[in-house]
């Protein structure tokens, strides 16, 4: 009976085996929410979209804003939640661990929203996978939660609105679109699809909204508007004729350096090129944001723990098991959060050399087309 189950059980000990756990990071988005109710009316969309997912009922606390927890027998789709109220606002955040029923893999959604008083609500999403063994490549999506949001709600970050479809910019907006570009203090990247001279975009800019909005600012910049901006800013920095271009957070006319904000020409958009660069943005925030900007689950539950036992005089069994099981939740989350800095570590060493390589390949065009212009001007 043992050797049979032994043989029954090889090929599970061999998948579990397969690999060493590695935790990938996949999308990252926080922003501002202005109207009325929105910490509550976050929290709302929140537990309806972690109820459908994990197919679970919540309980009336989690309703009202208030720390839940939910994890079935088998340890599948554990659904938690940690509220905080204080006398100068509120925070709440949530994780739901969600096993991939095809692969050996678990993807993890992690949401905040706070309120603080006299400023506006902030709400923030993120998306990780943690991989145990051999797991087919995925494409790089943001939670769909986040859209629920954007159609919800009213959205901003930079001081400009955030929707799923794209800007079309007029001349008349050209000087407020500078002044965001050139913003030392700009949390979000821009996302720029100019039209050719027929007016039509390479790629469609609400197709690109629709998958990375709230993680960017897209904007459509019609052929008239194009010159405009390329007198404003220059043509080394601007976009025109069918091609996109990703403007990163930091830039400033001080340290213009065109390399370092790719763009993308009309040739070179094809099929795959959304996807391409939603693997580039979405993830971009964590490295970007620091441990005050997202807030995570875990940081609120140790928070609460900690005050939970400084208002209390004695402990009891059922206290030290609660600490024991915090202990095992921290250290997996520790591990997780180690996995994936070497993830990134690696993702930002690749585009390193990607750019670099890019950077040499326009050298030497630049070398190839300088010795023919003196070629021409000798002849």
């Amino acid at each position: 009976m043992a050797t049979i189950l032994s043989e029954q059980l090889a090929p599970l000990r061999a998948r579990l085996a397969g690999g060493r756990t590695a935790v990938r990071p996949v999308s990252r988005v926080s922003f501002e929410v202005s109207d009325k109710a929105a910490f509550a009316r976050c929290i709302e969309l929140s537990n309806k979209w972690m109820a459908s997912r994990a197919q679970v009922q919540l309980p009336a606390e989690a309703w009202a804003g208030k720390s839940f927890d939910i994890t079935d027998i088998l340890g599948a789709n554990p659904t938690r939640a940690v509220g905080i109220e204080a006398v100068d606002g509120s925070v709440w955040a949530a994780r739901l661990d969600w096993p991939d029923p095809n692969y050996p893999r678990t993807w993890v959604s992690e949401f905040f929203t706070e309120h603080r008083l006299g400023e506006m609500t902030r709400f923030g999403a993120q998306l990780t996978c943690v991989i145990r063994g051999d797991a087919p490549s995925y494409d790089i999506t943001r939670p769909t939660l986040v859209r629920h949001i954007l159609e919800a709600l009213a959205a901003e970050c930079d001081g400009w609105t955030l929707t799923d479809h794209a800007k079309a910019l007029s001349m008349a907006e050209l000087s407020e679109f500078a002044e965001l570009l050139y913003n030392p203090d700009r949390k979000l990247p821009i996302i720029a699809v100019s039209g050719d001279e027929n007016g039509k975009p390479s790629v469609s800019p609400d197709e690109v909204a629709r998958h990375i909005g709230g993680a960017a600012h897209i904007i459509f910049i019609p052929p008239d508007v194009t010159w405009g901006l390329t007198k404003l800013i220059g043509k080394r920095l601007s976009v025109f004729n069918g091609a996109a271009r990703l403007y990163m957070p930091g830039l400033t006319e001080e340290n213009e350096d065109a390399f370092q904000h790719p763009l993308w020409m009309k040739a070179s958009i094809n099929e795959g090129f959304v996807k391409m660069l939603a693997a580039r943005v979405l993830p971009m925030r964590f490295l970007r944001d620091s441990e005050e900007q997202f807030i995570r689950y875990s940081t609120l539950r140790d928070i609460t723990s900690v005050h939970s036992r400084t208002t209390q005089s004695t402990n009891t069994l059922a206290d030290v098991k609660v600490d024991f099981d915090n202990l095992k939740l921290s250290y997996r989350e520790m591990t997780e959060e180690r996995d994936t800095w070497q993830s990134l570590a690696q993702e930002e060493q690749s585009q390193r050399l990607e750019a670099e390589a890019s950077v040499e390949r326009l050298q030497e065009e630049m070398r190839r087309l300088e010795i023919k212009a003196n070629t021409l001007e000798y002849h």
